[in-house]
């Protein structure tokens, strides 16, 4: 066990949560181990895939949604450490890939829950500005919790190094595999971590370093879908193009249009592959944010109090490995 005091600052965003459209980033998955929240949607020529925490579920493991049923299987998961503890996995070396059923491809909608995007992928380095999120967490909820945020909330970027990225907001067990998308709109990542100590609270695996981990393992041609865009014409572009064949013209919701990306490079460009992403500074301990409903493996974090103006309080935080 292990003692440590945080101090951090939050940005809230008040009023109710913004519905979900269809299944889509946002949304909530269950396992029999718990529950995590999905991230972005990606393709490539022989499926669409959630990402989300490779701590979240094991590999072939079925994910359910409460008003979707099954929602697919994980294909692809890699998590580094990973000793079968939660506490296992850094930022930059948590992440999956979840298959979507065919059945549910119709129901796909890329867009964001509560928020505009992603329009692309986020690669300046270090980054800064705002950073907003949507999960479901054990305390947030559609009205909020003891005055705290919904399940809409937004924080501050701190850094991105292109394999991790560390920011500060509210956020507990529970949103793990949120996807983490830039104030311009463009896709950070999935949140994978709660950070005790230092400035940022909380850590995740940015999307290209997944994209490059899940190319290694056979799936080197994936993409990001954009909000506006039609995943099933996604996906018939993509098996076109592996097939060789002329793509079928583009398909856009009429109630979506896409927005370009505000990066200058590509929407979709990968880096070269890097080194493993340094720990994150000055924090001495890091707990996936994952959430597990069996009450004897539930990772205590405190609640953060929420700063609307200038105001900072610090918490005690309790750390056990499970």
């Amino acid at each position: 066990m292990k003692w440590s005091l945080l101090l951090f600052g939050l940005v809230a965003v008040a009023g109710a949560a913004a519905a979900c459209e269809g299944l889509s980033p946002g949304d909530i998955f269950e396992t029999s181990g718990g529950h995590c929240t999905l991230g972005f949607l990606v393709a490539d020529a022989s499926g669409l895939y959630f990402a989300t925490a490779g701590h979240c579920l094991q590999l072939d493991e079925a994910a359910t949604n409460p008003q979707h049923g099954e929602i697919g299987r994980a294909v692809f998961r890699h998590l580094e450490p990973d000793e079968g503890s939660m506490s296992d996995g850094r930022p930059g070396d948590d992440f999956a890939l979840l298959r979507v059923d065919p059945s549910l491809h119709d129901k796909l909608n890329p867009k964001m829950c509560g928020w505009n995007g992603p329009t692309g992928i986020y690669t300046d380095t270090p980054g800064d500005g705002l950073v907003n999120l949507y999960g479901h967490s054990l305390v947030f909820g559609d009205a909020g919790a003891l005055g705290l945020p919904t399940y809409r909330r937004q924080g501050v970027l701190l850094e991105n190094d292109g394999d991790a990225f560390y920011f500060t907001a509210p956020s507990l067990m529970g949103d793990s595999g949120s996807a983490v998308l830039h104030e311009d709109g463009r896709a950070m990542g999935v949140l994978t971590h709660l950070l005790i100590g230092g400035t940022a609270t909380n850590g995740g695996t940015h999307l290209e370093r997944g994209f490059r981990l899940a190319a290694e393992a056979g799936f080197p041609q994936l993409r990001l879908v954009l909000m506006g865009e039609d995943p099933v014409a996604v996906l018939a572009e993509l098996r076109a193009q592996a097939a060789g064949e002329p793509a079928p013209p583009p398909t856009t919701p009429a109630s979506a249009t896409p927005t370009p990306s505000a990066s200058p490079s590509p929407a979709n460009a990968t880096r070269p592959a890097t080194s493993t992403p340094p720990a994150p500074q000055a924090n001495d301990s890091i707990v996936p944010a994952a959430s597990n409903d069996e009450g004897a493996n539930r990772t205590p974090f405190a609640t953060p109090l929420v700063l609307v103006a200038a105001l900072s309080l610090a918490l005690a935080v309790r750390r056990r490995r499970v």
